[in-house]
């Protein structure tokens, strides 16, 4: 594309942007300059509305919104490729794999356009100079045999795993030169040997994904078979790959991913520690010691809120990094007393403590190593006064202690479904006025107002099975929190429940009228009512109270 400026021919050069929705636009841009994955000589800007058309669609089920409602922000081209791999990896094995790279979630699509070149890289552009790059890694092999590695004199760099690879196959092999296995290396797929790994936690833990350098991967396997000698022991050589990981990336352990048991009732995490391994194991990657100070704990530090636990076995998402914002800075009220039916480490109760000032929080959870590292991270973010720790089942724990008719606002964050306990959360608010609840639930992407409407109406009938006359159940607003799976979402809703006319429920309530339930809005009104006869959605429990999870494989 050619322009003229000032009797200048310039050429428009069409750069790597990810387009992302203005709200998230800060949060994506600090994630992506902390991965060293922004392109500094370009500046951000508005989505061009043909260049944002043309753009390939989003990997998510994300509702795409208008170009008007975006930024682009210039990235390097390996940036895109780790949005393209790390999706790859999702549509590989059917699950979430979201948290793989958090950044992910923001993400609207991604494509080319034109950004504006930024200050300092036009100062070094008269200067005859360059921004500096991000460094490329060559194989250590390179640097030593005389440069007869002829892929590497090609051009061809190694990322630094490839690079990690390289090396634990030449101190293994002697019948291969470093230039056959370092071609075998670059042809492995991203499933078997990804070309950028995560780091996690504030001390940089590096992961590794559940489907990479496996043994019980056949193509890893048969790479590794081909190379190293019969007698080679493949257990050791991953040994001594792990450890040289560590050192490249700077990291005191490596780990490998893990999926959750979606059976399992306490959500244990399935990550599994490789290096180091001098800690006495109760199964392999877990180590017998929990607590600070042992190999499985790390401290994940959000919008100034530090969160410890062992992860080996408890889980964590930073894909909910954002919701967890929103509910402690933007929902939660100072001076309000919440209900957090499903705890964990205190995802959604920290926030509501430190940033949204409740009065006081009642916190649930029955996994007891999230019980544990809850009780640390109250007090290590100096909250316990306001905190009441309730261990166990809340369908049960929340009525013994007499909780009826005293909060104001109650966190539902289990998956795939916090139905089971949406009784004792409408029972548990405030009988004059009611209160709020945010319903978290994993739901196909095209019964979402389905989804919401059903919501809305079971809330309803549950408050009048309650006593509680006149009540009414609206939901206010649907957030997307992240993919779950493909055409399957993490969503949360949220739902006012009470009478009409509470100070809780605000000014939507004016456009009720004599409607009990249905989808409503400041702004918009009522947008739809529920009728009385709604199906239930797929993701809704059985009439025996199980959850079908057909629908989510």
């Amino acid at each position: 594309v050619m322009c003229s400026r000032t009797h200048t021919s310039q050429v428009l050069i069409l750069v790597p942007v990810l387009f992302v929705q203005r709200r998230d636009a800060k949060q994506l841009k600090n994630a992506l300059e902390a991965a060293s994955l922004i392109d500094e000589d370009r500046r951000m800007g508005s989505a061009d509305p043909v260049a944002y058309s043309q753009s390939s669609c989003t990997h998510s089920s994300m509702d795409e919104p208008p170009s008007d409602e975006c930024i682009c922000i210039p990235v390097l081209e390996e940036c895109i490729n780790e949005y393209e791999e790390c999706h790859a990896r999702v549509d590989a094995s059917k699950v979430d794999d979201a948290n793989v790279s958090e950044w992910t979630n923001l993400v609207v699509k991604s494509g080319r356009q034109f950004c504006t070149p930024s200050a300092s890289a036009l100062a070094k552009s008269s200067q005859g100079g360059s921004r500096r790059r991000r460094r490329q890694y060559t194989s250590t092999s390179e640097k030593t045999d005389g440069g007869s590695n002829s892929h590497l004199k090609a051009g061809k760099k190694l990322t630094m795993l490839q690079e990690a690879l390289v090396e634990m196959m030449l101190r293994n092999v002697s019948s291969f030169s470093s230039d056959e296995i370092a071609q075998a290396v670059t042809s492995l797929s991203v499933v078997a040997c990804p070309r950028k790994l995560e780091r996690f936690g504030d001390d940089q833990c590096l992961v590794i994904p559940r489907t990479a350098l496996r043994l019980d991967d056949d193509e890893f396997r048969s790479f590794l078979e081909k190379f190293l000698p019969q007698d080679a022991s493949f257990e050791e050589c991953l040994k001594s790959l792990w450890s040289r990981l560590a050192g490249l990336y700077s990291s005191p352990r490596v780990a490998r991913r893990g999926d959750i048991d979606p059976e399992s009732k306490i959500r244990q995490s399935g990550h599994r520690l490789l290096y180091p391994d001098i800690f006495e194991p109760i199964e392999p990657g877990i180590p017998s010691d929990t607590g600070p100070n042992a190999a499985g704990w790390i401290t994940v530090t959000e919008h100034g809120i530090r969160q410890s636990f062992d992860f080996t076995r408890v889980m964590f998402s930073r894909g909910n990094v954002t919701e967890k914002e929103r509910f402690g800075k933007h929902l939660v009220k100072e001076g309000e007393i919440v209900l957090d039916m499903y705890t964990g480490i205190g995802y959604y109760t920290l926030p509501a403590l430190v940033h949204g000032k409740a009065a006081h929080v009642y916190c649930c959870e029955w996994n007891p190593d999230a019980v544990a590292a809850l009780r640390y991270n109250l007090k290590n973010n100096n909250v316990q006064d306001r905190a009441t720790v309730l261990e166990g089942d809340s369908r049960i724990t929340v009525p013994q202690t007499g909780m009826v008719g005293i909060v104001d606002r109650v966190s539902l964050g289990l998956l795939p479904s916090s139905e089971g306990g949406w009784k004792v959360a409408v029972q548990a608010l405030r009988v004059g006025k009611g209160g709020w609840l945010h319903v978290h639930g994993n739901v196909p992407t095209v019964e979402k107002e389905i989804w919401s409407l059903w919501l809305s109406h079971r809330l309803e009938r549950i408050a009048d099975e309650l006593g509680r006359d006149g009540w009414i159940a609206f939901c206010s607003n649907v957030q997307k929190v992240k993919s779950f799976a493909p055409k399957v979402d993490h969503y949360v809703a949220d739902v006012f429940v009470g009478p009409k006319g509470s100070p809780s429920c605000g000014s939507i309530c004016d456009a009720v009228a004599d409607i009990t339930t249905g989808i409503l809005s400041k702004e918009e009104g009522i947008k739809k009512a529920c009728s009385a006869n709604i199906e239930a959605p797929s993701c809704a429990l059985g009439r025996d109270g199980v959850l079908s999870q057909e629908w989510m494989m």
